[in-house]
């Protein structure tokens, strides 16, 4: 990359807009920038590395920084480079964020950074990451790379030299274009690891083969790594003959095994006729014993038998007997809910009855009670009416009276403003006089100075338009005190405004007057009518006490009316609570002659009931049904005990001879599986194990 033109503009220590044209330096070498402390050096390399990369060339300076401060404030901040590269020529320009002068109005606004690059024979790029991807791609090296070798600023080359070997093994691998070297050197290096990672995958395979072999006692070899030929044909030979012994050793274990299965046929034979005395033996044990057991059972049946028979007939006969009379129990039973229940249900009605006859005396004092409150609410709505009509009077009055306030107020502004319009009379009065007074003094003055004006105007030759001669040899001079006649018409003018305004001053001072004549006299006929005898100084105070006179006069008619309403509604509502008692008052009155009835039919009914339950129940063996149930339940667990007691004895004892029987048939069975030959067990055994 070769810069070719550099603009710079408000930027750094350049004030104003400033070219370097480079192209004058040829193409061939380095560029040197030398010159004093302070001189520029500096803000090139930065303007240059701005301009590329958006930052500057020792990272000091901040963005925000680049603004030149001599710089005035209507001229642009920006970097402008052409430059080369690879025979092509590319323009790129940027600016920094940085205030500027606003286009609308005072102030300053904020101008975003920005970049633009234009290569050759493409679309602008625009935007600061696009324009960064884009240098970065194009010259392959980013900015600290560019600062370090290709535009070493003051104290920068240090940085190259104190780099790490990686980083300048990165810097000179973009510069001399060695990557594809070290991409294939590094493909050689994974092939040669892959292939001896093969290599040491197929050789431990191997060991772990030969580590496996087993050989004879009388042969042995050295297995190196790689095996030699003629040891591979001695270890087929020997595995050759390790199978012609094997197969002889399978015939060998073949005849054994079937030797093994014969003898055990035999065991198994002899083990079994073993077994079949030793349950011989048991079962002959058995019968000795249950057989001298048979007498006793014989005994106990014969006496079970005989106790069945003696006690079942009288449990029998009990049994019928409780059993019919049960359902007499259950009668009586049901006949004593009944009298229970008719007993509940009279001492219920008794009660209801009782508090009917409470309800109903309470009922009866609450209507006297209510027919004496409305004897002394029978005049209230007359009272209603009184109030009302008195209402609507003292609202009259008070209307008349809120009229004749209104018109005391009117009174008082109007009064008040012609005492104005007075006061302004007097001062426009007194101005126009002294205006005309000056007036007069400055006419009789101007007047006085005729001469001089007229004198004024004249000219050498020119006749004097008073007496005519055309020889002026002393002319009169004017007065300074004297005015002009443009300034007495001034005053002239002045004198009549003023006189204008004091005319329509007069005029409204004089309606104002006729107003309050006409509001006084309105007021008077109103004030006679409203409160009689009045004075004209004390009506304001008399028309106040008039009227709070009226308006606590309305305040008592509208608490009296309240009370009224309250009292009409209170009679309304004892109205309506007396209809309604009446009402339930005769409802409960049949209701109390309806439970008498029944109250009467009850006590008949409980008599009817007792009567018969004390009769049934004397005729019965237990006066309860509980306690004859309890004496059959006792009478058949007593005929079921002797029933079970029968029948266990009986099975008992045709369980024992059955038993008897089965143990016969089982010896029988046994010793038919008995044979002749005996077998010495232990022998047989001795062989089976050699």
């Amino acid at each position: 990359m070769r810069p070719l033109k550099l603009t710079i503009s408000a930027f750094g220590a350049y004030a104003d807009k400033c070219e370097l044209d480079m192209s004058l330096l040829g193409n061939k070498g380095i560029y040197l920038i030398s010159g004093n402390t302070g001189a520029g050096k500096t803000t090139i390399f930065d303007a240059i590395t701005f301009a590329l990369y958006g930052h500057t060339s020792g990272g000091i300076r901040e963005n925000e920084m680049l603004r030149s401060k001599y710089a005035d404030k209507n001229i642009p901040t920006f970097v402008e480079m052409i430059f080369s590269y690879n025979n092509e020529l590319y323009t790129i320009r940027r600016n920094p964020e940085y205030l500027r002068p606003a286009k609308k109005g005072n102030g300053f606004v904020k101008e975003k950074a920005q970049a633009e690059f234009y290569p050759p024979n493409q679309q602008p790029i625009t935007g600061i990451k696009e324009v960064n991807s884009a240098i970065n791609e194009l010259i392959g090296l980013d900015v600290n790379q560019f600062t370090q070798i290709a535009m070493i600023a003051q104290g920068e080359f240090l940085k190259l030299i104190h780099a790490s070997t990686k980083e300048r093994s990165d810097i000179f691998r973009k510069i001399f274009n060695t990557k594809p070297y070290q991409q294939l050197q590094e493909k050689l290096k994974e092939r040669f690891n892959a292939l001896k990672k093969d290599f040491l995958l197929i050789n431990n395979s191997i060991k772990q083969y030969i580590e496996t072999i087993i050989l004879p006692e009388n042969i042995n070899y050295d297995f190196n790594p790689l095996m030699p030929k003629d040891c591979l044909i001695n270890l087929k030979q020997i595995i050759n003959q390790d199978k012609n012994d094997l197969k002889q050793l399978e015939k060998d274990f073949t005849i054994l095994e079937q030797n093994i299965k014969e003898n055990e046929k035999i065991i198994n034979t002899a083990i079994n006729q073993q077994q079949i005395q030793q349950k011989i033996n048991e079962y002959q044990s058995e019968l000795t014993a249950k057989a001298k057991m048979l007498p006793s059972i014989q005994e106990k049946l014969s006496l079970v038998e005989k106790d069945f028979e003696v006690k079942s007939t009288s449990l029998n006969v009990n049994i019928a007997k409780l059993t019919e009379e049960l359902p007499k129990y259950q009668y009586i039973s049901e006949q004593q809910n009944l009298l229970q229940t008719a007993k509940k249900a009279l001492q219920s009605k008794q009660q209801q009855m009782a508090n009917d006859e409470a309800t109903l005396a309470k009922l009866t004092q609450t209507i006297n009670d209510i027919q004496t409150d409305l004897k002394n609410l029978t005049d209230v709505n007359v009272q209603i009416e009184q109030t009302n009509s008195a209402q609507k009077e003292n609202n009259q009055r008070l209307q008349n009276l809120t009229k004749l306030s209104t018109l005391l107020e009117k009174y008082k502004q109007t009064s008040l403003k012609h005492k104005e319009y007075k006061t302004k009379w007097q001062q426009q009065q007194a101005k126009v006089a002294e205006l005309e007074q000056i007036y007069n003094q400055q006419n009789h003055l101007f007047l006085a100075e005729q001469a001089g004006i007229l004198a004024k105007d004249l000219k050498p030759y020119m006749p004097c338009p008073v007496c005519g001669s055309t020889n002026h040899p002393q002319l009169a001079k004017i007065s300074t005190l004297a005015p002009t006649q443009a300034e007495l018409e001034q005053l002239k003018n002045r004198c009549d405004i003023f006189s204008q305004k004091l005319n329509e001053i007069t005029q409204l001072a004089s309606e104002l007057n006729g107003k309050l004549h006409n509001l006084f006299m309105e007021i008077k006929a109103q004030a006679e009518n409203i409160l009689g005898n009045f004075t004209q100084k004390t009506i304001f105070h008399d028309v106040e006490i008039k009227k709070c006179e009226l308006l606590n006069e309305k305040n008592q008619l509208d608490k009296q009316l309240i009370q009224l309403n309250k009292l009409s509604q209170k009679q309304i509502n004892l109205n309506a609570q007396l209809e309604k008692n009446l009402l339930l008052q005769k409802n409960l009155e049949q209701k109390l002659l309806t439970l008498n009835a029944s109250i009467v039919k009850e006590n008949t009914d409980i008599e009817i009931l007792t009567t018969e339950i004390n009769t049934l129940t004397k005729a019965l063996l237990f006066t309860d049904e509980n306690d004859a149930r309890k004496q059959l339940q006792k009478y058949k667990q007593t005929q079921n005990y002797l029933q079970q007691n029968l029948a266990t004895t009986q099975t008992e004892f045709d369980i024992l001879n059955q038993s008897l029987v089965e143990i016969k048939a089982k010896i029988a069975s046994l010793q038919t599986q008995l044979t002749p030959q005996n077998y010495d067990l232990n022998e047989l055994e001795k062989i089976q194990q050699e």
